[in-house]
């Protein structure tokens, strides 16, 4: 029996010492700071991800708000287009009104001051030229480098004004 107990002591002094070296390792400052610095490791690599999908995507959106940014300055421009085409039209027409109101002929208007010739814009259809022949994308071409606006245009060639917006926005 004292052989037994001696032999139990023994275990006991040597797994007291096994385990008092497994937990001065497991808690001791090493092993905290080897813990931290792999956490910290992850925790900045998972940054990294993160911060390149974000940077993925919002470069994404640049190009998208770009393109969107230059379809609506093409649209703008053809805007403004129309708007000079109706503004002449309009001024011509005041001008022809107001010709016939005094009497006079258009093409006499002051003597005095230099007529410059401008193409009529909005004229009868009598004075376009395009030939039917032609598909409505030609023709719709054809009108518009005469100088005529899109409503004039539309009815012409009997097309919507977004399509024939289109077509001029594609032919230049």
């Amino acid at each position: 029996m004292l052989v037994a107990s001696f032999v139990l002591l023994c275990v006991n002094i040597i797994l007291m010492i096994i385990f008092y070296r497994k937990v001065a390792r497991t808690f001791s400052q090493n092993a905290y700071r080897d813990k931290l610095r792999e956490e910290v490791n992850r925790l900045i690599i998972d940054i990294e991800r993160e911060s390149d999908h974000a940077v993925t995507v919002m470069e994404d959106k640049i190009r998208q708000i770009e393109k969107l940014i230059s379809d609506t300055d093409r649209h703008i421009a053809l805007v403004e287009q129309e708007h000079e085409k109706w503004n002449s039209q309009k001024q011509f027409i005041q001008e022809y009104q107001s010709a016939q109101r005094e009497g006079q002929n258009p093409a006499e208007q002051k003597k005095d001051s230099i007529v410059v010739y401008t193409k009529p814009r909005g004229t009868p259809d009598a004075a376009v030229k395009t030939p039917s022949i032609l598909d409505p994308r030609k023709q719709v071409v054809e009108l518009a480098r005469q100088g005529f606006s899109i409503d004039f245009i539309a009815q012409r060639v009997d097309l919507p004004l977004g399509e024939i917006a289109l077509i001029l926005s594609i032919d230049k």
